[in-house]
């Protein structure tokens, strides 16, 4: 009845469970005894590994404290902090030592940690990364291309990829007119629409506001720019509706060339933005390219 969980193992073997580690496992206590203590991973590797931490820590300090993974009797992961201690033999058939395990539940607090974690670095409306993580994202990203620059061995010619930064059109006239509910649902959507599009070619994030952008890694400036023109035409044909109206919508996008000239993401993404409020200036559902420090229209 210990609110923790208690297993006696002996020669690999589980002698003992009580019943609040057969609840944390997924088994009854009593059908564990007799088991291999192995049943408690989910493979032989695992087991194998779990064995050789276990003799390490044993080694080092005459006991084990530490988190395990281990595997339910459904398949599913419980993580527990685990704390054994070697038993004196005397009381065993054989006289050789066995050892006691208290198990602390952990799973849920690492749940909760995760949870934590990936809303950290993802937009709750959109569910798409955030800014955060779009900018860890793309450091990491220029810095392997200062690692790796064109025309090296390791690098493809046209290998350089695209950033697009991507500006509603017309997004206020439908929050003004149908309220900020509808303007959400517009963000939900969109997203979806942006998300779909690029996938299996980059990623795409949103950066706050009716700003979202796209990474395209090792895309030609060429399929860069016909990849956003496809944007534009996506979003101006979808034409939601809300309180008996029509609304219709677009997008301004700059189009900046990942390269290693770029120092910064500050610096990139500045770039990007004045790349895009040129498309906004030149009438709007257009996509302005980056080009040699200045913004140049048309296909590159």
């Amino acid at each position: 009845n210990a609110p923790v969980g208690i297993v006696i193992t002996h020669r690999d073997r589980i002698d003992v469970a009580n019943r609040q580690a057969g609840h944390m496992l997924g088994y009854a206590a009593d059908v564990l005894r007799g088991h291999e203590a192995s049943v408690l991973c989910g493979s032989a590797a695992d087991y194998n590994a779990l064995i050789q931490r276990v003799q390490s820590e044993f080694a080092a300090h005459g006991a084990f404290d530490g988190d395990v993974c281990f595997t339910r009797k459904d398949g599913g992961p419980v993580w527990a902090r685990v704390q054994g201690r070697r038993l004196d033999g005397a009381g065993t058939v054989d006289g050789e030592v066995g050892t006691v395990w208290f198990l602390e539940d952990l799973t849920a607090a690492r749940e909760a940690l995760r949870q934590q974690g990936w809303a950290a670095l993802h937009d709750p409306l959109t569910l798409l990364p955030n800014r955060s993580a779009f900018e860890q994202r793309l450091q990491q990203m220029l810095v392997q291309q200062a690692m790796y620059p064109l025309g090296s061995e390791d690098s493809a010619p046209d290998a350089v990829g695209v950033l697009l930064f991507l500006d509603l059109d017309h997004f206020t006239v439908v929050n003004d007119f149908a309220g900020h509910d509808a303007g959400d649902d517009v963000l939900r959507h969109v997203a979806r629409l942006i998300d779909v599009q690029v996938r299996q070619v980059g990623w795409a994030a949103r950066l706050g506001g009716d700003e979202f952008a796209v990474v395209l890694p090792g895309c030609t400036p060429a399929r860069g720019h016909a990849v956003a023109e496809q944007l534009c035409a996506t979003l101006r044909d979808w034409q939601p509706a809300y309180q008996e109206r029509t609304f219709t919508l677009g997008a301004s996008i700059g189009l900046v060339v990942l390269s290693p000239r770029w120092p910064t993401v500050a610096e990139l993404l500045h770039a990007a933005d004045m790349t895009c409020y040129a498309a906004k200036r030149a009438g709007r559902n257009c996509v302005v390219v980056h080009h040699q420090g200045q913004s140049v229209f048309g296909e590159m």
